[in-house]
């Protein structure tokens, strides 16, 4: 690779460099790899609505880095290369590509701050996602957040969850006899849970 311009080559940095507020990719070429060098930055992922949006972008990136900086024989850089990511999930983030459903999960994310997280538990309940609208249909409550102050464990808490939300009606006089672990955990059978996590059954 040789930079013909460094004041040029760093203006097309700068020009397709994105925010790393966010969700972001360090976006190079194999070419300049092979040939010893790194010419990438970073992409904001959030700014693009899909993946062929992202793609595109990278290619016009591409064609204005091989104006300043011409591969040492003079090929055209075609193939991306993600050499870093952050702020979303490893499994849509591979080196030679980005999981076209990274876009998808980022406008559930937009919808609720706290979708990430019910990614990973569902995951862990479930394994990899395919639909992230069934992730949604099927989450039920955070049962640690909706009690946050209260140690007790998570089939106690789900057994007041349920009294509190007039799924069960308690007779003062045995309120405080009522065993509410035991009704909770009768209750999450079927259902399930990572980290406080609910989820109901298919």
């Amino acid at each position: 690779m040789k930079i013909l311009n460094q004041k040029d080559y760093q203006s097309v940095l700068n020009q397709f460099s994105g925010s790393t507020d966010g969700a972001a990719v360090f976006v190079a070429d194999y070419a300049s790899y092979n040939e010893g060098h790194i010419s990438g930055t970073w992409f904001d992922v959030t700014e693009f609505s899909d993946k062929d949006e992202f793609m595109e972008r990278i290619s016009e990136f591409f064609k204005e880095l091989d104006k300043v900086a011409p591969l040492d024989f003079g090929y055209p850089r075609e193939e991306a290369m993600f050499q870093d990511y952050q702020d979303f999930p490893a499994s849509f983030y591979y080196e030679s590509c980005i999981d076209e459903k990274l876009w998808k999960y980022l406008d559930f994310v937009n919808e609720d701050s706290d979708f990430e997280n019910i990614v990973e538990a569902y995951e862990a309940c479930f394994g990899e996602v395919d639909d992230f609208q069934n992730v949604k249909d099927r989450f039920q409550l955070n049962i640690d957040e909706e009690y946050s102050t209260s140690s007790a464990s998570i089939n106690e808490k789900y057994g007041w969850y349920c009294k509190d939300n007039g799924f069960i009606e308690i007779p003062d006089y045995i309120e405080n006899y009522f065993d509410y672990e035991s009704y909770g955990e009768d209750m999450l059978m079927g259902m399930s849970e990572h980290n406080g996590y609910i989820f109901n059954p298919s």
